[in-house]
């Protein structure tokens, strides 16, 4: 017990404001099992809750749940890494009903616990500071440990802000996870992200649904079996991302020279005499309308561009004819608005199946294909502009430079040169696993917290690593905001001397 109270005298010394002070206990054990093989911490009895208040769609819902389920289920892999840290973990909500549509369950295991968190005199549920909302009465009436993930980056971090809906909300037990490479300066407990020295993405293995259970683009309208898939935001970014990457997709997939993988999975693109592009509704829409982008396909060879929609299942496609030279050997052009949305697993085999080109939008899309299958995709990324600085920690891991450009990263016929360096992909994921890099961290904060927490106050020994954490946070406490930080750490030097 030495070892541990002196690195915590270490990190006492060491704090340069309150929030230091709370976080020296972390910091000890932090410290403590750098040296140390015994990784053995949690308790299934440690109340945990993550609070997410979703503000930019279902990226936010994915991320609060993959934070929730690393709590309850580990790590996933084998040994310590597959150790859960509490199996009382519970997501605090305004919106359950979009976590529902995500799914609270992961490959067969049981789902996370779902609780609504209650709204103060407004109607609008998400993008709210957490003094906003009403404590839910399921909730117990103390938690040992709040995670607010992801803590939206239009906002500071605020510890009187968490306060005001969870009472017992302090910095020792309350856990800041950022967005993807939100500011390093707002001094969050987990900085995910690239670049740094960021904690990494998100990845948690999640399985692609069957392939019977998926809409694949079925061969149609002479178009083979071969699509690509786009999956970009409405009114977020360069204006242009969807017709630029569709018209990449014309020009490398033209008669059959592409490369990728086509709807059976079997690795090759058949010789189908087309191209099919899943999307969105909103762009199947967009590029129907488009003169421009009719003229690009004439331009690429495709005769005949269709657009299907899911309105009636007996409707004819929207037909438009580029060129009606019969001496022109004939290529169809399939943008299917029919297939989309899907749920998560069901989008990763779409992922899984399509071509080695592929756009996608926002953090956790961006995760799921590097998750699933980087190593087989060209990766296209719609930057929006509060993304700026992970767009360019991007493109310089898998030196893809036109990644870091907005007008380029969508795809462009104009660049020179495409090609993915699949080595560099693979290292993304090998060396920026959230996993592998933030568990250190959770380890410390929750062996802290689970000594605070469990202290059974009849030790013999005065001397534990519970008794000794409980005291000294207790000092802190009990000292009250009025208390100078320079009195206040002296205060907790002495006691823990």
């Amino acid at each position: 017990m030495y070892r541990f109270r002196q690195r915590l005298v270490d990190a006492v010394k060491n704090a340069r404001d309150r929030t230091d002070l709370y976080h020296a206990p972390r910091n000890a054990f932090l410290n403590l099992n750098s040296t140390s093989s015994d990784s053995n911490v949690g308790n299934d009895n440690l109340k945990i809750i993550v609070v997410a208040a979703p503000c930019h769609g279902l990226g936010d819902v994915i991320f609060a749940l993959k934070c929730a389920r690393y709590l309850r289920y580990g790590f996933g892999g084998d040994g310590d890494n597959n150790k859960p840290y509490s199996r009382d973990v519970t997501i605090v909500t305004p919106s359950p009903e979009l976590f529902r549509k995500v799914g609270l369950a992961l490959n067969g295991r049981a789902p996370i616990k779902l609780v609504r968190l209650g709204q103060k005199n407004s109607t609008r549920a998400s993008c709210r500071r957490l003094q906003k909302y009403e404590r839910p009465r399921a909730l117990p009436r103390t938690v040992d440990l709040i995670f607010v993930a992801p803590h939206q980056i239009d906002f500071d971090v605020d510890y009187a802000d968490v306060r005001a809906l969870f009472h017992e909300s302090n910095p020792f037990n309350t856990v800041f996870v950022s967005e993807y490479n939100d500011s390093l300066t707002k001094g969050h407990d987990l900085a995910t992200g690239l670049g740094g020295g960021r904690l990494g993405l998100l990845f948690d293995g999640a399985r692609p649904a069957p392939v019977s259970q998926t809409p694949l683009p079925r061969a149609m309208l002479g178009a083979g079996k071969r699509y690509a898939l786009a999956y970009a935001s409405q009114d977020v970014g360069y204006k242009g991302c969807a017709r630029a990457f569709a018209e990449l997709v014309m020009k490398r997939y033209s008669g059959t020279t592409g490369s990728g993988t086509n709807a059976t999975g079997s690795g090759t693109n058949g010789s189908g005499s087309g191209m099919q592009l899943v999307v969105p509704r909103w762009i199947a829409e967009k590029l129907s309308r488009s003169r421009a982008f009719l003229q690009s396909a004439r331009t690429y060879g495709y005769t005949d561009v269709y657009t299907v929609f899911n309105d009636d299942a007996n409707a004819e496609p929207t037909h438009h004819v580029t060129d009606d030279d019969d001496g022109r050997c004939h290529q169809v052009f399939v943008i299917r608005g029919d297939i989309l949305p899907v749920t998560r697993p069901q989008m990763l085999t779409l992922m899984r199946h399509s071509v080695s080109d592929i756009l996608v939008t926002g953090d956790q899309s961006l995760t799921d294909i590097v998750d699933c299958c980087a190593a087989d995709k060209r990766i296209w990324y719609q930057t929006a502009p509060w993304k700026s600085g992970f767009a360019k920690a991007l493109a310089t891991i898998l030196k893809r430079p036109a990644l870091a450009n907005a007008t380029t990263s969508c795809g462009s016929v104009k660049l020179r040169s495409i090609d993915t360096n699949r080595h560099s992909a693979q290292k993304l994921k090998r060396d920026c696993d959230f996993r592998v890099l933030a568990k250190p961290v959770i380890d410390a904060i929750v062996a802290s917290v689970c000594a605070y927490t469990f202290y059974s106050g009849d030790d013999s020994d005065d001397d534990t690593i519970n008794s000794i954490v409980r005291q000294y946070i207790d000092t802190l406490l009990d000292a009250g905001a009025h208390v100078p930080f320079a009195a206040l750490r002296q205060r907790a030097l002495r006691d823990l001397n």
